[in-house]
């Protein structure tokens, strides 16, 4: 048996999704792996010195790749998911508050780099040395899928959550068309926004909107399940860090039998089948008014809500997609450490010194470096102001 170790950063839906994953494999469907799971903030030699593969998901902690490095040099095959673009941030500050560095120091010592998006994945593989990238997209079991009753009516309820920087894509994007929406169609339109405030308070949509802040995975996607939603949106701005999002609208939604629209840039365009499981529209005003214009055809929605889970059902089945994935990585059946190790030094007590300098030291620099960039930009204006 293979012993298969995961070590995440912090609590957050990426790294639930996956642990919930393996352990699903490792449970229900191939008994040659062993998993567990732990916190880097948690970790103990112990729990390397049991692994033979070592995943490390999302590495943004000060101190995961410590623990990775250490698993490399004594022969622990090693692993490294990512699905988000964070080396596309920019900014000092946030550079150390997602870790930008910390990822590009784990993919040094990863054996293979894995994505859900293949772009995002040759990206990763510019600072990794064995160049070896696998694409392993979310599973999702028959039980996660649930048909929605969809109603007929006069009224349209219309849902958007947000991870990251939906909250922007929608002020470019939609707040620009709300008039047009409210003149063109006569239904009453309602909106609910999931841990997004955009502001409606000065358009028509003021008294007919829901506002729900940050929940649990599985309340959230209860919640999806049992609202009244006619269908869902997904505006998004084609810039390097979204074009690295993987597509969890998509799936979001038609887990919860709710029809979806999506803007139609990278990586929505080429993934949905526009018309038949969900609609890409243009980031046009004239675009995006076409799409809800579709949308309220009750048929067209029941269609797209009925195609969406049926390909859900068909190409993100756990079984099919860890299948799939074992043939590209064989080394979940074969690979075994032959000599268990013991540190020579332990780093570990180390941790919680490392993580004070971290939130105490390191952000307050990056701090001061955005200031006095800042403060640059500031002085170049009064120079260029009191010259002319």
């Amino acid at each position: 048996m293979s012993h298969l170790l995961m070590i995440y950063g912090m609590i957050e839906p990426s790294n639930i999704i996956y642990k919930d994953f393996f352990y699903y494999i490792s449970n229900e469907y191939d008994k040659e792996i062993v998993f567990r799971d732990v916190l880097a903030d948690r970790i103990k030699k112990s729990d390397i010195e049991w692994a033979d593969i070592v995943l490390v998901v999302r590495p943004q902690r000060f101190h995961t790749s410590w623990f990775f490095k250490y698993a490399k040099r004594r022969n622990r095959f090693t692993m490294l998911l990512m699905d988000d673009d964070l080396l596309s941030v920019e900014r000092p500050y946030m550079k150390v508050v997602y870790g930008t560095q910390e990822v590009k120091k784990s993919l040094k010592y990863s054996d293979v780099v894995i994505s859900p998006n293949d772009s995002l994945k040759n990206k990763l593989l510019r600072y990794s040395e064995t160049n070896r990238g696998v694409v392993l997209h979310t599973g999702i079991s028959d039980n996660e899928i649930k048909s929605r009753v969809l109603k007929d009516r006069d009224s349209i309820n219309i849902v958007l959550y947000s991870v990251s920087g939906e909250l922007e894509s929608f002020n470019n994007i939609i707040i620009p068309i709300l008039d047009k929406l409210n003149n063109t169609f006569p239904m009453r339109i309602n909106w609910t926004f999931y841990n997004l405030h955009p502001d409606l308070s000065s358009t028509e949509y003021s008294n007919r909107v829901n506002y729900y802040s940050t929940m649990p995975l599985k309340e959230f996607r209860d919640s999806m399940f049992n609202g009244d939603y006619d269908f869902g949106i997904m505006p998004l701005i084609d810039n390097e860090f979204n074009r690295g999002k993987y597509v969890n609208h998509f799936l979001e939604f038609s887990r919860a039998g709710i029809p979806g629209i999506y803007s139609n840039v990278y990586p929505y365009k080429g993934f949905v089948n526009s018309d038949v499981d969900g609609i890409l529209s243009d980031n046009t005003i004239d675009g995006w008014l076409e799409a809800f214009s579709k949308m309220m055809d009750y048929s067209f929605r029941v269609k797209i809500s009925n195609n969406a889970q049926n390909r859900l059902k068909k190409e993100f089945a756990m079984k099919s997609l860890y299948d799939k994935f074992l043939c590209e990585v064989p080394e979940l059946h074969s690979y075994r450490t032959l000599d268990k190790f013991k540190f020579k030094l332990s780093i570990f007590p180390l941790i919680k010194l490392i993580d004070w300098i971290n939130e105490n030291v390191f952000k307050w620099f990056a701090w001061v470096i955005e200031l006095f960039r800042v403060s640059r930009y500031t002085r170049w204006i009064r120079k260029f102001i009191n010259t002319h």
